[in-house]
């Protein structure tokens, strides 16, 4: 008995060694890890619908291993995964429990691909895909139920992950064409790639380094798989470059096979500090992320927006959505400096084929035009200076709803101030048009500088201010009604009520409709500086048709009772002030209007046509004919003129006066400037010098009277009587 039970101790001690001989030559030798490699690259093989290789397999085997050269694709060979190396620790006993629990893991430069062909399903779901649903009632659990990575360390990590693109549904083709071109283009911030069947979207995360606390892939008492993140830092690339560059990251995150979301998770930036929740779509590529950034620096922010600021940042917090083609971003309690500026509130753009603002309720001041430029390439403001104000909007810029109440300080040209209410949109053509629908605006003022950005030849200054109301299109008619408008230029005031349309495209078009209450005659000199003007008028003004054929109807009254009526076509566009118009006067005083000009009573009609009003470039022709009137004490009963003006030179056609007993006619040239001169000639016949006494010195004096010969008429007469004495001599000589 006991020496049969010695011989199966014995044997069983031969077998024991024999098994712990086989185990160390299995996980010892070059030979019997090879073996287990194969079985190992075999048992994964059959879970896989691809390739599964391992090129090496390192370690004691019954604690610890190292797989060497990890990849997984396809069965086209197409990439997933793959690692340099991934080491880990286990307890042999959980895998008899069915439980694959590892720790201490390593992988070392890992890299996944991650892809969704148009119209297909993702890579990894053709490597392993779904089983079919378990019946009511089934759960037993097996092998591969518990899979969990515990202190897992990511080293030099690549994630791509390509999802499907599209421009949105409902486009015309040429639309769609547009956008696709634009998205493939070097200025898109999208990184869209064309494939077979369509096109993809491309997310990058690069150099991913990560302290994973826990990994649970599987776990019957868990529907979701989740990974707890302690730390990691990368270089994100959501867009094309420039990366989000992630120096810390720390949550919680869940997710399944067809989202990944998130809640509190921690964040740093290189000087941004930020917390957020987020969801991902892991089939359609959409995304929602609320982040709260305080501190925030715009330089963190360049993979988002290219042109922010390399300088300043604040406090906001940030909503973006992804879906589909359809991009939202929405900033909230945003309190932002940079430089001089300063930016407070909130702010939503939706960016598809177009982009469209929302929910935007904005405060700001120092925003000088240079820090614009750089946000915006490819902006040239007109004018440089500073921005200050409010302004709430929504829409698109070809047309959005506006309330906004905004400074702009021109550098040397003057203070700027609009009140806009209603909605406005502005063409990305050059020329912009502008479009307004029931827009109330107060100036308080415009400078008439802005207004040249749109009339480069207007020769007035000064400001507007006041208020109208907009409506229409400047490329066939933009309205301004409730116009009530006040012009200050210098001491020059004018104040006009009524209504104005404008046409801004091609040949320039305005209709005006006001009423002067009054107007400053001064401002027509800036038109015509040979008129010197002064004095108030009041009365309608009428300007219909193109700007550089704007026919004008007026009837004006002038200071001290006077009336002028004007009509006819004007061009205001031309730097010399073209006309072909028809006026006519009553009881007009020249002393009231002109300065420096004579007391007049002047009654009758004219009519103008030329182009200029400076003596040496001028050219025009001029009729006047007045009756019953008075210049100082002296009547005129007519008076009747025509000429032509051209070269400098006045050719007079007729000059005929008839009153207080004169008649004077004149006729020939007359040089407007000292370059030109002409030859005159007149005639003058007066009954009586009664009522011209006091323009004669001394006529106001007695008859008795001596006036002495005027000096030529002595000189000539001089020199006749010695001509005479002398011929006279030369006869009488005695020889």
């Amino acid at each position: 008995m006991l020496r049969r039970l010695f011989r199966l101790l014995v044997v069983l001690s031969v077998v024991a060694i024999l098994a712990v001989a086989a185990i160390w030559v299995m996980i010892n030798t070059d030979f019997g890890r090879e073996r287990i490699r194969r079985q190992l690259v075999g048992i994964l093989a059959g879970t896989t619908h691809g390739i599964v290789s391992i090129g090496e397999l390192h370690g004691d085997l019954l604690s610890s291993a190292t797989l060497v050269r990890v990849a997984i694709t396809d069965s086209a060979g197409h990439p997933f995964f793959k690692a340099d190396s991934i080491t880990g620790h286990y307890v042999i006993r959980s895998f008899f429990s069915s439980r694959l629990e590892f720790s201490e893991v390593v992988i070392y430069r890992p890299d996944v691909l991650a892809t969704r062909p148009p119209n297909g399903i993702w890579n990894y779901r053709v490597l392993w895909p779904s089983g079919p649903p378990k019946a009511p009632g089934d759960t037993v659990s097996g092998w591969g139920s518990w899979v969990s990575l515990r202190r897992t360390t990511l080293i030099d990590g690549h994630v791509v992950v390509q999802s499907p693109w599209a421009p949105r549904e409902g486009l015309s083709k040429h639309a769609r064409d547009s956008i696709v071109k634009d998205v493939l283009g070097k200025g898109s911030r999208l990184d869209i790639i064309q494939v077979p069947g369509g096109y993809q979207k491309i997310v990058t995360l690069d150099h991913i380094n990560a302290q994973l606390p826990l990994v649970r892939w599987a776990d019957p008492a868990y529907r979701n798989k989740l990974v707890q993140v302690s730390d990691l830092n990368m270089l994100a690339y959501p867009f094309r470059p420039p990366a989000a560059e992630v120096r810390a990251l720390a949550g919680s995150f869940t997710f399944n096979d067809d989202s990944l979301w998130w809640r509190g998770a921690k964040g740093r930036l290189p000087q941004t500090t930020f917390q957020g929740d987020g969801v991902y779509n892991l089939n359609s590529g959409d995304m929602q992320l609320t982040l709260g950034a305080a501190p925030a620096s715009f330089n963190d922010f360049h993979w988002l927006y290219q042109h922010f600021p390399t300088s300043g940042g604040g406090n906001l917090a940030l909503l973006v959505q992804w879906k589909g083609a359809t991009q939202d971003y929405i900033v909230r309690d945003a309190d932002l400096r940079s430089g001089t500026a300063h930016v407070t509130g909130d702010v939503g753009v939706t960016i598809l084929d177009t982009v469209f603002f929302h929910d935007a309720n904005l405060k700001l001041s120092g925003v000088t035009t240079k820090q614009i430029e750089a946000l915006v390439p490819g902006m040239k403001s007109p004018r440089a200076g500073v921005l200050a104000g409010r302004a709430k909007f929504s829409g698109t810029p070809g047309w959005m709803k506006l309330d906004t109440d905004m400074t702009f300080d021109a550098y040397g040209r003057g203070t700027n101030r609009v009140v806009a209410d209603g909605e406005v949109g502005f063409t990305s053509t050059k020329p912009v048009v502008v479009s307004a629908r029931n827009l109330h605006v107060r100036l308080a003022p415009l400078q008439i500088d802005i207004v040249k950005l749109l009339f480069p030849t207007l020769p007035i200054g000064g400001s507007l201010s006041g208020v109208a109301v907009l409506n229409g299109n400047g490329a066939r008619q933009l309205d301004a009604t409730g116009l009530d408008i006040v012009h200050t230029d210098g001491a020059n005031v004018s104040h006009a009520v009524g209504s104005a349309s404008v046409h801004t495209i091609g040949r320039q078009t305005l209709d005006l409709d006001v009423v002067a209450r009054p107007f400053a005659l001064a401002e027509l000199t800036r038109f015509a500086p040979s008129l010197p003007l002064k004095g108030l008028a009041t009365g309608p003004v009428h300007a219909h048709g193109p700007i550089d054929a704007s026919m004008v109807d007026t009837q004006l009254l002038l200071p001290g009772g006077g009336q002028f009526a004007l009509r006819g076509p004007i061009d205001f566009l031309s730097v010399d002030l073209g006309y072909d118009v028809a006026t006519t006067v009553s009881n007009l005083d020249l002393s009231r209007v002109v300065i420096n000009g004579p007391v007049t009573s002047l009654t009758g009609a004219g009519r103008a046509t030329g182009r200029g009003f400076k003596p040496a470039t001028m050219y025009s022709n001029m009729s006047l004919e007045l009756v019953h009137s008075s210049v100082d004490t002296i009547g005129v009963d007519t008076l009747a003129f025509t000429a032509r003006l051209a070269d400098g030179i006045a050719n007079i056609d007729t000059a005929r006066v008839r009153g207080s007993g004169a008649r004077i006619d004149v006729k020939g040239q007359l040089g407007l400037d000292s370059l030109h001169t002409g030859t005159l000639t007149y005639g003058v016949n007066i009954d009586s010098l009664v009522h011209f006494a006091r323009f004669i010195p001394g006529a106001s004096e007695p008859d008795t009277l001596i006036i002495r010969p005027r000096p030529l008429i002595a000189a000539e007469a001089m020199a006749r009587a010695r001509t005479d004495s002398a011929r006279i001599a030369r006869a009488t000589e005695v020889a």
